[in-house]
């Protein structure tokens, strides 16, 4: 072992000395060192650009959002009551003699299908229409919510209806 050993040595000892053609030599890399410590600027730099980058973004996008409407009339509640009541055609003229048969016909029963109760503003579903208190269904003011009926009034008459029924 010690021959192939011996001859390795003398290989390597006669490349050190003779470089291959055409090549410089290689020198050992070595680490410079930093002087001061100014190294963090740049990221900090360009941390407080991105912040303030977002910052524009959302401005600009809060500001884009918000549309100002000027001059737009106030709609009562009177005016959509008289709209809706001018676009409904008047009933037909009673029929007089023996034709005029009277089958006192109620209303259909209301159904409550279902109740959000809050305690600042609960609203219900009736017959599949969402009714808050002081709306009007079936010819009838909602007079009350609670959290599992829906109190009625209207023409002398007080009607309480609970959920499911």
């Amino acid at each position: 072992m010690s021959l192939i050993n011996d001859a390795l040595k003398r290989a390597r000892d006669l490349h050190r000395k003779n470089p291959p053609p055409g090549s410089p030599p290689l020198t050992p890399f070595e680490a410079r060192k930093k002087e001061g410590g100014a190294g963090w600027i740049l990221p900090a730099v360009i941390i407080v650009l991105i912040v303030a980058a977002l910052f524009f973004v959302a401005f600009a996008l809060i500001q884009h959002g918000v549309k100002k409407i000027v001059n737009a009339p106030e709609i009562t509640e009177t005016q959509e009551v008289e709209t809706v009541a001018a676009s409904i055609p008047s009933p037909p003229p009673p029929v007089i003699g023996p034709a005029a048969i009277t089958n006192d016909v109620s209303p259909a029963p209301l159904h409550v299908q279902g109740i959000a109760y809050g305690s600042v503003h609960p609203w219900a579903i009736i017959d599949g229409r969402t009714v808050f208190a002081g709306d009007y269904v079936g010819g009838m003011r909602v007079k009350a919510i609670s959290r599992n009926s829906v109190t009625l009034v209207g023409n002398s008459q007080t009607n309480s209806l609970v959920v499911g029924q």
